[in-house]
């Protein structure tokens, strides 16, 4: 590190070992020797970790690591390291969720004291990150005077500055970052026991596969490869936040397939030699929560957040979901990755007299609740087409969609009678859809019934060979006015997210193609030179003021 890092690094250990010396003192009590001793072993029992954390480093301290009681997962983990020799454990919790700070300071201390491993090593992004991991587990064995009366002067010999310290008791701690050397990692004879590697994935480092595999072959060839015979236990501490990466690479080297599993959803997968624990901040896809189904939803460490604190975190990050879901649902979203912000070209529409055909599509999300219901509206002119409205909202009531088709759509045919719309739909939809339709345009006395369409075709592969082409070519554009429509964000962000066989959901991309072809099958039949053979629906001409 350079000297203004270490300058920097020497303050802070200064200042922060000065005040937790100072504050425990004072949260020291009274007890007999033989109180002290059934308190430690109580301590000590791996089912009673969160008690353990909590009286030396949590709320039961004066400057506490984490403000509430542990997690079911954090107790979980740690009784999974205790009674796993030989295990990689990989620990992908959401951002907030406390994995650093009970990997690298919780666990090392509570494994150490009951005597499970004596070399242990935390793996930093860099050698500074690294250093103040180091830093920090130091602190708390010189200073925290609830550590010196239980265990007696934990510090021996050099430092977290050296990149490692020995304690009194002949443990070992050791810090490294990524891309440091690690071959031959032993002192005093005893070989490395326990590795945490901490925060390493790296969005722009993801893009470079040379050294994405370089990083996975550090941990399993270069420190894996050091453990001593007695213990092998590595966690990985981090959120799965980018695909092909350093985490989904180091899965799929210990046998687990991340692109195959629904992170989207809290789950524990326990193998042989590994474990994966995948936490989101709540226990239901952040699309899936609202302020009004609290009841079916909870936060994943309701002992730190709230409902309102996970309803606050998602709106704050309303126009920005890549990283609500990569940061705080594990769920990697691949902005641009087919379809790039400049693609998505913004223009002045025309009035609806002006287009020569007005084209809408519905998806109407039959199957899951969790699906958004989207409807796209193209004005066509020749070649050219402009999407002039959407509707792209996540409900289970069709109601609130076909309330806003037909209002929209009686606004349309004032002023241009050359107006179809149309719905995704099986023979056994269209049966249950139809009179539903149809009751709907009495209610608001609408001539605009969608008519039922059929696609056999992969929509993964429709979109690509449909949407991106005509937005590559700029056949496509958008209308401003749609800026100001509130469902704008959430098909922005469908058509920017989209890929094959990727997470984000693609209702909105989906009807957009289908309004697609529709308008190509009109321009197909309007350029056809024998119009009898033609299968394009037949308009009527437009004119003023209704039909």
């Amino acid at each position: 590190m350079t000297k203004k890092e270490y300058k920097e690094l020497l303050e802070r250990f200064k200042v922060r070992s000065e005040y937790i010396n100072k504050a425990t003192i004072d949260n020291i009590i009274e007890e007999t020797p033989e109180e002290q001793e059934e308190r430690i072993e109580m301590l000590l029992k791996p089912e009673n970790y969160g008690l353990l954390f909590n009286h030396y480093f949590g709320t039961g301290t004066p400057l506490p690591m984490a403000d509430s009681d542990c997690a079911w997962y954090h107790k979980s983990i740690y009784n999974d390291l205790y009674y796993n020799d030989f295990i990689t454990l990989f620990n992908i919790i959401f951002r907030g969720g406390a994995k650093s700070t009970h990997a690298n300071m919780g666990y090392p201390f509570a494994l150490k004291q009951s005597e499970i491993t004596k070399f242990f090593l935390t793996v930093g992004a860099n050698e500074v990150r690294a250093a103040m991991l180091l830093q920090d587990l130091q602190i708390q064995f010189e200073c925290n005077n609830l550590i010196v009366k239980d265990f007696g002067m934990q510090k021996g010999y050099g430092g977290w500055a050296d990149g490692q310290f020995e304690t009194t008791d002949r443990c070992t701690f050791m810090a490294l970052g990524i891309d440091q050397p690690f071959r031959g990692l032993r002192l005093n004879g005893i070989r490395l026991e326990y590795a945490s590697i901490d925060d390493i994935e790296d969005k722009k480092k993801a893009m470079n596969p040379r050294l994405v595999q370089e990083y996975t072959e550090k941990v399993t060839g270069d420190i894996q490869g050091a453990f001593s015979k007695r213990s092998e236990r590595t966690i990985i501490n981090n959120n799965y936040m980018v695909e092909k990466g350093f985490i989904q690479s180091l899965a799929l080297k210990k046998g687990i397939d991340l692109r195959k599993i629904d992170t989207k959803r809290n789950m524990i997968r326990k193998d042989k030699f590994t474990s994966l624990y995948l936490v989101n901040l709540t226990d239901k896809y952040y699309d899936q929560i609202n302020d009004k189904n609290t009841d079916t939803w909870e936060p994943s460490w309701k002992e730190r957040y709230t409902h309102e604190d996970c309803l606050r975190k998602k709106e704050q990050y309303e126009h920005d979901k890549e990283t609500l879901s990569g940061e705080h649902y594990n769920t990697p979203i691949n902005v641009g990755k087919r379809i790039k912000k400049h693609m998505i070209r913004m223009v002045e529409p025309k009035t609806f007299d002006k287009y020569v055909v007005i084209i809408g599509n519905w998806d109407f999300a039959y199957s899951d609740a969790a699906c958004y219901k989207a409807m796209a509206v193209l004005g066509v002119n020749g070649l050219q087409m402009t999407c002039i409205d959407i509707f792209c909202r996540q409900t289970a009531d069709i109601d609130t969609a076909l309330e806003y088709h037909y209002t929209r759509a009686n606004e349309i045919v004032k002023t241009n009678s050359s107006t179809m719309f149309y719905y995704d739909a099986s023979v056994a939809q269209e049966s249950i859809y139809e009179p539903v339709l149809y009751r709907a345009a009495r209610k608001y006395k609408s001539f605009c019934v969608p008519m039922a369409q059929k696609s056999s075709v992969d929509k993964y592969i429709k979109i690509d060979t449909t949407l991106v082409s005509v937005l590559i070519t700029g056949l496509l554009t958008f209308s401003k006015e749609l800026e100001q429509n509130p469902d704008w964000e959430e098909a922005k962000a469908q058509m920017l997210n989209f890929e094959k066989g990727g997470k984000y959901p693609v209702d909105f991309p989906d009807a957009l193609a289908d309004a697609i072809l529709k308008a190509q099958e009109y321009l197909n039949g309007e350029n056809s030179e024998d119009d009898s053979t033609s299968s394009a629906p037949v308009f009527g001409e437009r004119k003023r003021g209704g039909y």
